[in-house]
């Protein structure tokens, strides 16, 4: 982490940081409300160490992207681990998504949730009553 410093900065403020051994390379991402079940990808910045390049993606609307599965991130006494488990749990069994990559696009995410009659509401997933 001490070379992506040295050629990005601060790496701390990352919520995300991946590190990818086979390619050389390191991933930092950052999101809107990190406390929120569903983050809000808004900036990935791409450090690779081999050629020393450092590639920046900036989110915005049309290109929208949760964090899924964000318990897989929290180490196991997180606060809101507990919480984000059963979240991540309950978001699983929609069916109509793979999560083992990043997951669906947000915008259809949510799209499919109002199809389904589905909000969430804190940490949970609950059917939105006619």
């Amino acid at each position: 982490m001490a070379c992506g410093t040295v050629l990005y900065g601060d790496v701390e403020n990352a919520e995300v940081v991946k590190i990818h051994i086979n390619s050389g390379k390191l991933s930092l991402q950052f999101y809107e409300n990190f406390t929120d079940p569903l983050p809000l990808l808004v900036r990935r910045t791409k450090i690779d160490m081999r050629s020393q390049r450092v590639r920046i993606f900036d989110y915005d609307d049309s290109d929208r992207q949760y964090l899924f599965m964000k318990s897989l991130y929290l180490p196991d006494d997180h606060v809101d681990f507990e919480m984000q488990s059963s979240f991540d749990s309950q978001v699983s069994r929609i069916k109509e998504f793979d999560y083992s990559g990043y997951g669906p696009d947000a915008n259809l995410f949510d799209k499919t949730l109002y199809e389904k009659n589905l909000s969430i509401q804190n940490f949970d997933l609950l059917e939105i009553s006619s």
